[in-house]
């Protein structure tokens, strides 16, 4: 960036990570591990974040061997990281301040080069576990409002994926991935279900199969009929005759 900036002949140096990659002099922490590394942590994923600070840790401790002076701004480093993910996260995620600095205050304190990595793992552990709760109270919230809306309209002839993810405001290939991610199988299974749950209980109550397939959202009988032997193995007037013979 540098050469394209000045030039080559406006007398500046211009320094190559290959130039000076096996000196003590310079530490390891390049732009896209960092990004990796807020990622990671702002997600919730403990695995990554683990993975992008073992390749620090790998790289300027194990394999360079950095100078003490080197390590002591990599941490400094390390801590910035730290406020950006903490920026990154908007405020939707109730990260307790006073723990943060507690544990920044106990980082600082610290000599011991293997102490002061293990600080930083766990500050960003706590993190993690921070928006990891909150990804799943908003997740079960999301789970209840989507059940609620299906109870709502499953009897609607037109209800499928793509309605359904329009009135939530997602394309429908997002949506369809968050709902088996939220409910562990897919959508069609899941409405199919509840519409075949809510024709047994009209079929105790005596409905004819007509009437049942209309107020269930099908859009005939035969489809309806089609739909419950694939989930109860049976036919309607099966299920209906089998519940009358145990009431008697």
């Amino acid at each position: 960036y540098d050469m394209l900036t000045y030039g080559a002949g406006e007398g500046k140096y211009v320094f190559f990570y290959g130039d000076y990659q096996d000196s003590k002099e310079y530490y390891y922490f390049p732009v896209t591990l960092e990004e990796r590394l807020v990622n990671a942590v702002r997600t919730g994923n403990v695995e990554a974040m683990h993975a992008q600070l073992s390749e620090v840790y790998q790289v300027n401790v194990l394999t360079r061997n950095i100078s003490p002076t080197m390590m002591h701004f990599l941490v400094n480093d390390l801590q910035c990281t730290v406020f950006k993910v903490l920026h990154s996260l908007n405020n939707r995620v109730e990260i307790e301040e006073e723990e943060i600095y507690r544990q920044l205050e106990q980082l600082s304190r610290e000599n011991d080069i293997l102490l002061r990595f293990n600080r930083i793992n766990s500050l960003f552990k706590y993190i993690c576990d921070m928006v990891k709760a909150a990804n799943k109270e908003s997740s079960s919230r999301q789970a209840e409002e989507i059940e609620e809306y299906i109870r709502a309209h499953y009897c609607d002839s037109d209800m499928g994926l793509t309605k359904i993810a329009d009135d939530f405001g997602y394309a429908s290939t997002y949506f369809s991935k968050l709902f088996k991610e939220l409910f562990g199988e897919n959508f069609a299974t899941y409405l199919e279900r509840m519409r075949i749950e809510q024709a047994c209980s009209l079929l105790k109550k005596g409905l004819t199969v007509e009437k049942i397939a209309e107020q269930t959202g099908y859009n005939s009988v035969y489809v309806m009929r089609t739909a419950f032997k694939r989930i109860k193995g049976m036919t309607p007037n099966e299920f209906r005759k089998l519940n009358y013979d145990r009431k008697e």
